[in-house]
């Protein structure tokens, strides 16, 4: 067997290996628009997770910041007393 068929067995392989997995998605890899549509999802999922990781961010720092503020008027009004 020489290289170059060597080669043609592997990308052969190759091209039924992805176009199983495509398949296993729903997606037609010969259509442009399925591949639009899996790009998209993709991309949604990506700022979804960015987006739930800042509100949490922001969810934990304003929490941080009302316990202060209720630390710090308690110790006012222990003082103030």
């Amino acid at each position: 067997m020489t290289d170059s068929e060597m080669r043609q067995i592997a990308q052969e392989a190759a091209d039924r290996a992805v176009s199983r997995v495509f398949q296993n998605l729903g997606v037609d890899p010969n259509s442009p628009d399925d591949i639009f549509q899996l790009r998209s999802d993709i991309e949604f999922l990506r700022q979804a997770r960015r987006g739930t990781s800042y509100g949490l961010k922001t969810f934990f720092s304003a929490l941080v910041a009302a316990l202060g503020m209720a630390a710090w008027l308690g110790w006012d009004a222990l003082i103030g007393k």
